[in-house]
C-alpha cells in the first residue's frame, strides 16, 4: 500500500516510517522542511513531500498517489493550538476526499469517558467548546477525530495516554524532572490512573490500522495501570534513582507548567498542556480491539523504560529499537542516566498489575 506519513520529522513519524517500510508499505514522508527528511537513516528508501498543515495548498501535491494517510499533527507548542488544529484537520479531510485516498488513520491521545463531544463546523473550522474540566489538550485530540470521523475518507482514530520511548514528550518530561530533582513534589490533582504504552507498541497499531478496514476510534494502552505518580516511582527505579516524593498540596496546574518547563528545558506551552491533562484518569475504557497485539503480548511498561534508557540511538534506523533514541530527536530530548545491559536495571517490579487485575487501591509502590 502507498501510505503518507504526516510529520515525518516528528518523534512518532520518524520511527513509524522504517516500521512501514518494514511492512512492505511505500511510504511518502510529509515534512514542512522537506529538505530535513535527508537526516533520517530511511530518507533514501521514500518520497519526500513538502506538507504544511497551515498552507492547504502543499496538501495536493503531497497526497497523490497515496492509498492511505497516517495523520500526526497537534501543534501542542503554540498557544493557540486546539484552533490550529481544528482548522488544519479540516483541510485535511477535504484533501483526503479530492485526493481518491481509501483510509486516514489518526494518532490521538485517550478520552475520559465523561468528556462531552466536541461541536465543530467543518467548513470554518470554528468550534463551540463547552465549559469543561477536561483540558484543551484532551478536548483538542478529540475534536480533530471527529472532524477526521465525519469527513467522506474512512477514519480509524487509535487514542493512547502515555507513549514511552527515548524522545517522547511525556517520556522525556519525566526523565528530566526525576534526573534533575532531588525531591519529586506531587500535587494533589497527580493522584489519577495512566495506562502508558511502549512507542514500539503504537507503532505495531497503527501499522495494523493502515490494513485494517475497522472505522470510528479505539483504545489503545500497554498492559499496567498505575497513577501518574507510581509511573515516575518505577521510572526511577529502573534509573536506578531514589527520589522520595513530597506532597505539593493544591497547586494550580498553571503554575506548574512554567516552572516544570524551566527545570526540564522542555516548551512551556507543551509542559502546560500536559500538566493539565494529568488532572485526570487516562485509561481505555473503549479498547474496541485486540487485533493489533495478537501476534505477540504488549511490552510492559518497566521493560519499555529499559529499553528507552539505552545508550544505544538506532530510534529511527530501519531494523533498530524504536524504543531508543536518534540522532534527530528534538535537543531537549535524551538525559544522564543510561541502561547498559543488567548493570543499573533492578527488575523488583513484579507488582505492577495487568489492566484486567487492576483495581484503585490495589496498585502500590514501596517508598522511595
Amino acid at each position: 500500500m502507498r501510505v503518507f506519513v504526516s510529520g515525518a520529522t516528528g518523534y512518532l513519524g520518524s520511527r513509524l516510517v522504517p516500521a512501514l517500510l518494514a511492512a512492505g508499505h511505500e511510504v511518502t514522508a510529509g515534512a514542512r522542511a522537506p529538505e530535513r527528511l535527508a537526516e533520517f537513516p530511511w530518507a533514501q528508501l521514500v518520497r519526500a513531500a513538502e506538507f504544511d498543515v497551515l498552507r492547504p495548498d502543499t496538501m495536493p501535491a503531497a497526497l497523490t498517489g497515496c492509498d492511505a494517510a497516517v495523520y500526526l499533527v497537534h501543534s501542542m507548542a503554540d498557544r493557540d493550538f486546539a484552533r490550529i488544529d481544528a482548522t488544519a484537520a479540516a483541510e485535511f479531510a477535504r484533501a483526503a476526499e479530492a485526493a481518491g485516498l481509501d483510509r486516514i488513520v489518526y494518532q490521538s491521545g485517550l478520552v475520559p469517558a465523561d468528556c462531552p463531544q466536541v461541536r465543530t463546523d467543518l467548513f470554518t473550522g470554528a468550534s463551540a467548546r463547552n465549559a469543561t474540566r477536561h483540558s484543551e489538550h484532551v478536548r483538542s485530540r478529540l475534536e480533530v477525530e471527529q472532524i477526521l470521523l465525519a469527513g467522506a475518507v474512512p477514519a480509524l482514530s487509535l487514542r493512547a495516554a502515555i507513549i514511552v520511548g527515548a524522545g517522547s514528550t511525556s517520556f522525556e518530561l519525566v526523565r528530566r524532572l526525576t534526573e534533575r530533582l532531588p525531591a519529586i513534589p506531587v500535587p494533589g490533582w497527580m493522584h489519577h490512573w495512566v495506562q502508558p504504552i511502549a512507542v514500539v507498541d503504537v507503532l505495531r497499531a497503527l501499522t495494523w490500522a493502515i490494513s485494517s478496514t475497522r472505522t470510528g476510534f479505539i483504545d489503545i494502552g500497554g498492559p499496567d495501570v498505575m497513577t501518574y505518580p507510581d509511573f515516575i516511582r518505577l521510572y526511577a527505579s529502573v534509573a536506578g534513582l531514589h527520589r522520595p516524593h513530597v506532597p505539593a498540596g493544591p497547586v494550580p496546574a498553571e503554575a506548574v507548567g512554567p516552572a516544570v518547563a524551566r527545570i526540564t528545558g522542555l516548551p512551556a506551552p507543551v509542559v502546560t498542556a500536559l500538566a493539565h491533562s494529568v488532572a485526570e484518569d487516562m485509561i481505555c475504557t473503549h479498547p474496541g480491539a485486540d487485533d493489533w497485539f495478537s501476534d505477540a503480548p504488549r511490552l510492559d511498561t518497566a521493560s519499555a523504560i529499559r529499553r528507552a534508557l539505552s545508550p544505544t540511538r538506532t530510534g529511527t534506523t530501519p531494523g533498530g529499537d524504536p524504543q531508543t533514541g536518534a540522532d534527530t530527536d528534538p535537543r531537549w530530548a535524551g538525559g544522564n542516566v543510561e541502561i547498559d545491559g543488567a548493570t543499573r536495571f533492578r527488575s523488583s517490579f513484579g507488582h505492577v498489575l495487568p489492566l484486567d487485575r487492576a483495581r484503585p487501591g490495589r496498585l502500590r509502590f514501596p517508598r522511595q
